[in-house]
């Protein structure tokens, strides 16, 4: 019987969680990103609680599979695990997501979100997604609670879309 060192059981079992997510969107989601997201949300939070869960290497293992060619399901998994475990996300598998998902979706948001909550600074990446931004979804995402709540307040209510956003005191504008 062969001896199994932690690194190699925690490699196979971050493995083995990013191929049943995977499994599971190619399975069910439809081609629908936000879909996918909801199919593999009780995974992550598994994997979340999970003592021990070897982050490093699903950072890294993310990492790589954002930068290879990708499906846009399979590029909505990663994102969306990443905005999910911050633990998870490292700005290259962020900067990778951007530069394969060009469309202002689900799929960028969770990259942009992802990166604020791994407070790390702007990547060439992040600068050009902020700088193209067409979409609310997309611009709101670079901006302060406070200029937020601006735009909300002089946006007619028939205009509004996303209109929460909980602040670091925890008040919803």
């Amino acid at each position: 019987m062969a001896l199994t060192t932690p690194r190699v059981a925690d490699s196979r079992l971050v493995d083995a969680f990013i191929a049943d997510c995977v499994a599971e969107v190619r399975a069910n989601a439809q081609q629908d990103p936000l879909k996918a997201r909801l199919l593999i949300e009780p995974r992550a939070r598994e994997a979340l609680s999970r003592e021990g869960f070897a982050f490093d290497v699903l950072r890294s293992r993310l990492s790589e599979a954002a930068c290879s060619t990708a499906s846009r399901l399979e590029l909505a998994t990663y994102s969306y695990l990443m905005n999910a475990l911050p633990k998870a996300a490292s700005i290259v598998g962020i900067d990778c997501v951007l530069a394969n998902s060009p469309s202002e979706d689900i799929v960028r948001w969770d990259a942009i979100d992802a990166w604020i909550q791994i407070g790390q600074p702007k990547s060439l990446a992040i600068e050009e997604a902020r700088r193209t931004a067409v979409e609310f979804g997309t611009q709101r995402r670079f901006l302060s609670p406070p200029e937020v709540a601006r735009i909300l307040r002089e946006t007619p209510p028939s205009r509004v879309i996303e209109a929460t956003i909980i602040t670091d005191d925890g008040d919803k504008i």
